[in-house]
């Protein structure tokens, strides 16, 4: 895969998560995914989705975001 992550360098950060996809896929690539949405709608239809594929969910405004909301600087996004 060419969307690998590089040793150290594994962080990803998906915004307006949705339902999910990007994040599992992501997730399911290698990374370490923080997912953010403003709906708690997101939680009650994909949360369970999201945490077995180990994506942390976030619920809030994206552009309101501040890397400390995502646990630190990210790599992709």
């Amino acid at each position: 895969g060419w969307l690998r992550p590089v040793a150290g360098r594994d962080r990803a950060w998906v915004p307006g998560a949705g339902r999910g996809h990007d994040a599992r896929f992501l997730a399911a690539s290698g990374w370490r995914v923080v997912a953010t949405d403003l709906s708690e709608v997101v939680r009650e239809q994909a949360g369970e989705a999201l945490a077995a594929a180990g994506v942390r969910l976030v619920i809030g405004d994206a552009l309101a975001t501040e890397a400390a909301d995502l646990g630190g600087p990210v790599d992709l996004v």
